[in-house]
C-alpha cells in the first residue's frame, strides 16, 4: 500500500495566518513498504504514532548506510521540521532536491520550511516549481495563496485561493482560508462578506473549529451583519478556553471588540 506523511490540516486562520504544514500531508506518496523489519518502514510508523525523535533517529540510520537516499532525507527533514528544528529541515531538503530536482514532496515541504521560517518569497519560488510539476495539487496553491497574502499580494492570493477550491471543493481548511480573505482584505476589490459567509458556514460543516467559527464572525462583520458576528465570536472564545495559546485568546478578544461595541470589520495586515 502506497504510503505518504500525512498531518492534520492546522486550524484557520486566527490572524489572516495560516501555518505552512498543511502542504506537508500533500503531494507524493511514500514508496510501498516491503515487510514490516524495513528501516523505512520503521521510521514511518514512528511518524505515524508522532514519535519524531525516533523517527529522526532511524532515518538518519538509513542515510549513514545511504547518504543520498532521496525518501530517508525527506522524512528526516519532516522530522526535524515538526520538531521546529527549520534551518536543519531545509538543509535535507536541500539535499533531497539535489538528488532529485523535481520531487515536488521534496520541493513543497521545502516551501512550507521556508514559510514558517518567515521567508514568503523563497516559499513562493519553491511553490511555483511545485504547481508547474504539479498543477492538481490544491494545497500548493493554497500555501502560495498565503505566502501571497503576507507580503501583500492581494489579487493573487485571490486567484490561488480560488484555484485551490476548484481542485478541492469540499477542503475545509481552502474553504475556510478563502473566506478569510474575502471578509478581511485590505483592498475593497477583493471583499465580499456574503460569499464569505456562505465559505466559513461549508467549512464549519465539513470542520467544526474555533478558528473556522472565527472566519464566520468576521464575514458577518464584513456583511454588516454586527451583532451575529459578535455572538459567533463569543462561542469563539468560549469553546478555545484551555484549548489554544495566550496570544491566541488575545486575538479572538480583540476583534470581538472590533465588532462590539465599535462595529468595525477586521482587515488583515500584510
Amino acid at each position: 500500500m502506497a504510503r505518504k506523511f500525512s498531518l492534520a490540516a492546522p486550524p484557520g486562520p486566527t490572524s489572516g495566518f495560516l501555518l505552512a504544514f498543511f502542504l506537508l500531508a500533500l503531494l507524493t506518496p511514500m514508496p510501498a513498504i516491503p515487510a514490516p523489519q524495513d528501516p523505512l518502514s520503521q521510521a514511518l510508523a514512528r511518524v505515524d504514532e508522532k514519535k519524531y525523535a525516533e523517527a529522526e533517529t532511524l532515518f538518519s540510520g538509513i542515510l549513514r548506510q545511504t547518504p543520498d537516499h532521496v525518501e530517508a532525507l525527506i522524512g528526516r527533514g519532516y522530522t526535524r521540521q515538526r520538531q521546529q528544528r527549520i534551518e536543519e529541515a531545509i538543509e535535507d531538503y536541500d539535499q533531497a532536491i539535489d538528488q532529485a530536482p523535481d520531487n515536488v514532496k521534496a520541493l513543497g515541504n521545502r516551501a512550507s520550511a521556508w514559510f514558517q521560517l518567515g521567508q514568503p518569497n523563497r516559499c513562493l519560488m519553491d511553490c511555483n516549481r511545485v504547481i508547474a510539476l504539479a498543477p492538481d495539487a490544491p494545497q500548493a496553491f493554497l500555501l502560495r495563496g498565503t505566502a501571497r497574502q503576507s507580503v501583500g499580494r492581494w489579487a493573487g492570493a485571490c486567484q490561488d485561493f480560488e484555484q485551490a477550491l476548484k481542485l478541492a471543493p469540499n477542503d475545509p481548511v481552502v474553504l475556510n482560508q478563502l473566506s478569510w480573505q474575502l471578509s478581511t482584505c485590505p483592498e475593497p476589490a477583493h471583499r465580499d462578506g456574503l460569499l464569505a459567509i456562505n465559505l466559513a458556514v461549508r467549512a464549519l460543516e465539513q470542520q467544526n473549529s474555533p478558528a473556522i467559527g472565527d472566519s464566520l464572525a468576521a464575514a458577518q462583520a464584513e456583511s454588516g451583519r454586527f451583532q451575529q458576528a459578535v455572538t459567533t465570536q463569543k462561542v469563539v472564545i468560549r469553546r478555545s478556553l484551555g484549548q489554544v495559546s495566550d496570544k491566541a485568546m488575545a486575538t479572538y478578544n480583540r476583534r470581538l471588540a472590533h465588532y462590539l461595541p465599535n462595529a468595525r470589520t477586521w482587515v488583515t495586515q500584510a
